[in-house]
């Protein structure tokens, strides 16, 4: 790994604070940026560091104690690089966008006038297309921070918010999670609008790495919304901002059940009708869950965890009432039993009410619980789905 400027350095002092900021790419990515683009950097005080993200192996020792490792880790050593040559801030860009001169400039003003937050790009046109929102939808929930693009590469961070994430989170890799985990500290992030920029030229994915990165992601949301359900506490950044002033519990509690806030919102744009339907699809797979009589409390609990209304997630959980909730429960059953022990139940496996019954209670219950998960999966993407082509009936516009 080694260590270079793009020109002659220069820094600006905003608040007793010297903004210095490094450009983190790795080599093979570098090489193929334009030349012009690259030299442009130095007009605007910009230091480049390079690293080879993708073997983890160190290209060069001109840096000693540079240490190896995968890419995460070989990013957390860059990072310390970038903090020995006192540099206060690390740029990563988009992996199939390249901002101009103007936005970049843009960027890094808006980084000196906030230096203790993270600078987020905001694409001129975010895409219509589910699957290029949905990072945006599950930052929402795990964070509760609404971005345009919760996938965009292109941020400036504060190098002092590396020293309480993990080292292996690499921006790289996966932006949506050091994005949640940067909120999670409390850091604040701040979205700037960017103009259409260059195309960055970029290696054609293989299939295998398409499979790859889409069980990557998949993995790393159900880890954070995990994480964002179990309430645990996290280690706060302080970037220097005031802390906000809570409003009494009871009035917040109240306007927080409000239904009718919701359709306020929603009317107006306020609240995404992603959202929502999100709401709604949460509330639908608790209601496949056993959890008879506290299903309710649970879909409470789910709302507030998600940042979600928790109007949507409880009538969603209300689809387990008669006559739907006993054809549920059967089903369940039914499918769990399929997938436990590739057979089918017949009306021998339930026998009858007698003290044999309740010894077959317990596997009956695994079978539920299995059954329920898979069929409360199912419904909650179809429940999303037709929720959301309901609320587009609104006659609104997503805020985002």
């Amino acid at each position: 790994m080694y260590i270079g400027t793009a020109g002659h350095l220069t820094s600006v002092q905003t608040h007793g604070v010297e903004n210095i900021f490094a450009l983190m790419i790795p080599t093979g990515d570098l090489a193929r940026m334009p030349q012009s683009w690259v030299e442009g950097l130095a007009d605007l005080g910009v230091r480049v560091i390079e690293f080879d993200g993708g073997t983890g192996r160190q290209i060069s020792s001109r840096m000693a104690g540079v240490a190896m490792g995968s890419p995460g880790r070989v990013f957390g050593s860059a990072v310390s690089v970038a903090t020995i040559a006192r540099c206060t801030h690390a740029i990563t860009l988009d992996a199939g966008f390249l901002p101009n001169r103007e936005d970049m400039a843009r960027l890094l003003e808006a980084s000196r006038a906030n230096p203790g937050a993270i600078i987020q790009a905001r694409p001129p046109r975010p895409s219509p297309r589910l699957a290029a929102r949905l990072p945006s939808l599950l930052v929402f929930l795990e964070a509760g921070v609404r971005v345009a693009d919760g996938g965009c590469g292109l941020r400036v961070y504060p190098l002092r918010l590396f020293e309480i994430l993990r080292a292996r989170v690499d921006p790289w890799i996966h932006p949506a999670e050091i994005l949640v985990r940067a909120a999670w500290a409390g850091c604040p992030i701040i979205e700037i609008p960017v103009e259409s920029g260059l195309a960055a030229p970029q290696e054609t994915p293989t299939p295998w790495r398409k499979l790859r990165a889409l069980s990557g992601n998949t993995f790393m949301h159900a880890r954070l919304l995990t994480r964002a359900l179990s309430g645990w506490r996290h280690r706060q950044y302080h970037a220097g901002a005031e802390a906000a002033v809570g409003q009494p519990f009871w009035s917040g509690f109240w306007r927080w059940l409000n239904p009718m806030r919701a359709w306020r919102e929603l009317r107006q744009g306020g609240a995404s009708r992603s959202e929502m339907a999100a709401g709604i699809a949460i509330g639908v797979f608790i209601a496949n869950l056993p959890a008879y009589g506290v299903q309710t409390l649970l879909a409470l609990y789910a709302a507030r965890r998600l940042h979600l209304h928790p109007a949507a997630v409880v009538v969603g959980s209300k689809i387990s009432t008669p006559p739907v909730g006993p054809i549920l429960i059967v089903a369940a059953v039914w499918l769990g039993h399929l997938l436990l022990h590739g057979s089918r139940l017949t009306r021998a496996d339930f026998g009858p009410i007698n003290a044999h019954l309740f010894a077959r209670m317990a596997p009956m219950l695994l079978d539920w619980l299995v059954g329920s998960v898979v069929i409360g999966a199912a419904m909650a993407v179809a429940a999303f789905a037709v929720a959301k082509a309901l609320f587009g009936m609104t006659g609104t516009k997503d805020e985002r």
